[in-house]
């Protein structure tokens, strides 16, 4: 029984998303990887791009800025990819 517990618990902590940090820049995998912040970053997208049709613009070349939880904004449209600026660093356009 006591494995089924861990198990239980270890599949449970996974699961749980983390927030991004507040006044910190990030790339589009990073937020995805944080939690799923698909929607935001579509909705950001179409905020910055001032269009629902994003298909012509790459998340991968964005930077966006977090506000709190669950609440980000596009500042930047990068020329090159966006950069891993490293664990509580912002990440940048690697220009």
């Amino acid at each position: 029984m006591k494995l089924s517990i861990f198990a239980f618990a270890l599949t449970l902590s996974v699961a749980i998303a983390h927030d991004c940090t507040t006044g910190l820049y990030y790339c589009s995998y990073n937020l995805v990887g944080k939690g799923n912040y698909h929607k935001q970053i579509v909705s950001a997208m179409e905020t910055w791009y001032n269009t629902k049709n994003l298909h012509y613009h790459n998340a991968d070349y964005a930077v966006f800025k977090c506000n709190g939880a669950n609440d980000i904004i596009q500042v930047k449209d990068c020329n090159n990819m966006c950069s891993n600026g490293g664990d509580d660093r912002s990440d940048y356009c690697d220009n």
